[in-house]
């Protein structure tokens, strides 16, 4: 088994219209190898301050696959009905070892968008690493999140594997 940790950098810019970049709800994170298969999937848990507007939040999880074949990233977002639902997210990565190693390997993905209930799964390319993928930011505020499995591809296309109620 390998140990992997996943990163998520949430927005700070709230739009004109009130979304407010931090979000309560879970998110549904689903790998891809090039050939667009389905590797594997996490739930991220939304409580506390996970997700919160200008945070890196990251959830640790151990594998038996090998996750370093992961090229596209699908995100969705389960919605709970909180007060905030909608996420905006800058990027999101997936290291082998956890927040505190010196990653052998890591993999990054731009995505710059709102995430919202409602929507169908968003689909985002890898981009090539650099070191920080926020090196103008500053202080990052790190938050960690529970995270469950998912266990098949089923569990993906049908939607319900791990889904939590509130």
């Amino acid at each position: 088994m390998a140990k992997y940790t996943l990163y998520a950098r949430t927005g700070t810019n709230q739009t004109d219209n009130g979304d407010y970049p931090g979000t309560d709800e879970d998110l549904r994170f689903h790998f891809f190898d090039a050939g667009d298969n389905w590797i594997f999937g996490r739930i991220a848990y939304g409580q506390g301050d996970a997700f919160e507007r200008g945070t890196q939040t990251y959830c640790e999880f151990t594998d038996n696959r090998d996750l370093q074949s992961s090229h596209f990233l699908r995100i969705k977002i389960s919605p709970l009905n909180t007060h905030n639902p909608n996420w905006y997210c800058l990027w999101v990565a997936l290291a082998l070892g956890g927040p505190d190693d010196d990653h052998p390997w890591i993999k990054y993905w731009d995505v710059n968008d709102w995430i919202r209930p409602g929507e169908d799964w968003k689909l985002f390319q890898p981009r090539q690493r650099r070191d920080d993928p926020d090196s103008s930011a500053g202080s990052i505020v790190s938050t960690r999140c529970g995270v469950a499995g998912v266990q098949d591809e089923a569990s993906y296309r049908t939607g319900i594997a791990g889904e939590r109620t509130r």
